[in-house]
C-alpha cells in the first residue's frame, strides 16, 4: 500500500480540508467572516451545512458574548508536499523558462529543499522534431530583465515605445499599449500582444517576438480609452468554424492544442465530434493554419469562404512539395 507521500492525491486533503485550515490559518473571526470564506472556498451549497459542522469542532470555538470564532490551536497549518510534488517542482526548477517567473534567491532556496529529490524527468529525454526553433535566450539577464519589466508595464496599464528589429534586420520604434505576454510552444519563443498606437490612437493588434525588443524606449500613463479585450469586436476576424471527428482522442487533442484561443465549442453527444468556432486577431492567423493542418484529416474547415481556400492553397502547396521529392 503507497503511503501518503507517494500519492498525488489524498482524501484528507481535500476542498473541506483546506477551508478549514484558511478558517484556523486567518485568525480569529465573526460570522460574515466565516460564511465568506466557506462561500469563496467551497460549493454553492456547502454553507448551509459547513456551519453546523465546524460548531461540533473542538478546536474551532465561537465566544457567545462578541460572536468571535476562534481556534484552540498555535501557528498555522501548511499541507505538506508528496513526493511527486517534489518531483515535479525539481523539474519545473529546472526548466530554462524558471528564471523569468520566479527571482534567483527563490530558485535557490527550492534547490536547496529538494536537494535529495530526483526529478519526475529530464528534459534531454525529449526529442522534439516539428518547431520552428526561435530559442529565445531564456537565461539572458537581458531577457530575463525585459521580460519582467513588460509584464509591469502591462500590470500598470502604461503605453511604451519600443525598439525592435524586423526578421530582415531592420531596426525601427513604435508606440503601442501592451496587452499580454503570450508563448508559442511551436517557435519555442514569448511574444508581446500588444495595441499599436498612431498619434495616441488605437490602430490594429500586432505580435513581436520578445527576442527581438532591443529596447523599451520610454513608458507614460495611458491617456485614451482603450479596450484591452484582444478579442473585442474592433479585433478580431470573422471567427474560423470547424468540425473535428471524434477519431483517435483528436477532439482531446484539438481542446488542448487551442486551449488559449477564445472559442465556442459543442460536443455531440451521440457522436462525440465537436464543432468549435474559433476568435483570432491577423497575428495570429498563421500559426493557427499550421495547427488546423495538424490535426488533418479529422478536423474539417466550415467557414469562412477565405480561410478554407487559403487552407486548400497550402494543402497544394505542401503536395507539390512532396512530389518534387
Amino acid at each position: 500500500m503507497k503511503s501518503n507521500q507517494d500519492m498525488l492525491f489524498h482524501e484528507i486533503f481535500s476542498t473541506y480540508y483546506r477551508v478549514i485550515a484558511a478558517i484556523i490559518n486567518e485568525g480569529p473571526m465573526n460570522d460574515l467572516q466565516l460564511q465568506k470564506i466557506i462561500k469563496e472556498r467551497c460549493y454553492d451549497e456547502s454553507d448551509l451545512f459547513l456551519s453546523d459542522i465546524i460548531e461540533e469542532c473542538d478546536f474551532i470555538n465561537r465566544d457567545n458574548e462578541d460572536g468571535i470564532w476562534q481556534s484552540s490551536f498555535k501557528g498555522k497549518i501548511v499541507q505538506p508536499l508528496s513526493k511527486i510534488e517534489k518531483s515535479w517542482l525539481k523539474t519545473i526548477i529546472h526548466d530554462p523558462k524558471f528564471g523569468l517567473f520566479v527571482d534567483d534567491d527563490i530558485k535557490e532556496k527550492l534547490e536547496l529543499y529538494l536537494t535529495d529529490v530526483e526529478p519526475l524527468y529530464d528534459n534531454s529525454l525529449f526529442h522534439h522534431f516539428d518547431m520552428i526553433g526561435e530559442n529565445d535566450e531564456y537565461f539572458s539577464p537581458e531577457y530575463i530583465k525585459l521580460f519582467k519589466q513588460l509584464n509591469k508595464i502591462i500590470d500598470a496599464k502604461e503605453t511604451m515605445t519600443i525598439s525592435y528589429e524586423s526578421v530582415r534586420g531592420r531596426t525601427y520604434s513604435f508606440t503601442c499599449v501592451p496587452l499580454k505576454i503570450e508563448y508559442s510552444h511551436k517557435s519555442k519563443t514569448f511574444r508581446l500582444l500588444s495595441i499599436m498606437l498612431k498619434e495616441g490612437k488605437p490602430q490594429y493588434l500586432a505580435c513581436h517576438h520578445l527576442n527581438r525588443i532591443k529596447a523599451v524606449l520610454k513608458t507614460e500613463k495611458t491617456t485614451v480609452n482603450i479596450t484591452r479585450d484582444p478579442y473585442a469586436k474592433e479585433f478580431y476576424f470573422e471567427p474560423i468554424e470547424v468540425k473535428i471527428r471524434n477519431d483517435r482522442g483528436a477532439v482531446m487533442r484539438f481542446l488542448i492544442e487551442f486551449s488559449t484561443y477564445k472559442k465556442e465549442s459543442v460536443i455531440d453527444t451521440e457522436t462525440g465530434d465537436c464543432t468549435s468556432k474559433l476568435y483570432y486577431h491577423l497575428a495570429e492567423e498563421s500559426e493557427l493554419m499550421t495547427k488546423i493542418l495538424s490535426l488533418s484529416p479529422n478536423i474539417k474547415v466550415l467557414s469562412p469562404t477565405n480561410v478554407i481556400d487559403q487552407i486548400k492553397e497550402m494543402i497544394v502547396k505542401q503536395q507539390n512539395l512532396l512530389k518534387s521529392h
